[in-house]
């Protein structure tokens, strides 16, 4: 996902004719949400099992592959 917005985003930028403050902004609206989502956690129903890596999946894959990655890679 990184490698295809890092060759072709400045293209799908130009074509949809988006200014780089409205996509920062955005980019900062998107990270913003996700960092709040992080903050207030979740309550977990499944029925007294806790999985091993509870905290893989919320942590690793927004700092992979999530909108502020991507936004990185389009503005560089």
């Amino acid at each position: 996902v990184i490698t295809l917005f890092a060759l072709f985003g400045q293209f799908i930028v130009d074509y949809l004719e988006i200014s780089m403050p409205a996509l920062r902004g955005a980019g900062g609206l998107l990270l913003l949400l996700v960092s709040l989502d992080l903050l207030k956690g979740s309550d977990f129903n499944g029925g007294g099992k806790i999985p091993k890596n509870l905290a893989l999946v919320p942590l690793g894959t927004p700092l992979l592959a999530g909108p502020g990655a991507i936004v990185t890679i389009m503005l560089f």
